[in-house]
């Protein structure tokens, strides 16, 4: 097969991969990506002061994370959904008084 047919065929599978991908996001919407936080960016996102709040929640699974050598990154969606938590919790205790 000659050049000119590959990128024939290329150009083909991009419009076809384009018009899949317009076809999920009229669907489903766009997806954006996640973000990884550092420790740090939690504690403030969450108003914790105590890393060791933290580690308790990582080791409890309670916190979506990964460990890249010896620093744990966590997934913003996670820690948006824990501060959702708290806030509604927060709610509850409030409306019960």
């Amino acid at each position: 097969m000659d050049t000119i047919g590959l990128n024939r065929i290329l150009l083909e599978i991009l419009y076809a991969l384009r018009n899949l991908n317009d076809a999920v996001v009229q669907r489903w919407g766009a997806v954006e990506p996640d973000e990884w936080l550092f420790e740090q960016e939690v504690m403030e996102i969450l108003k914790i002061k105590s890393r060791k709040t933290i580690y308790n929640w990582r080791t409890k699974d309670l916190l979506p994370h990964k460990i890249l050598g010896r620093t744990p990154y966590y997934l913003k969606s996670g820690v948006l959904k824990m501060l959702d938590k708290q806030t509604r919790l927060q709610a509850d205790k409030q409306n019960r008084f």
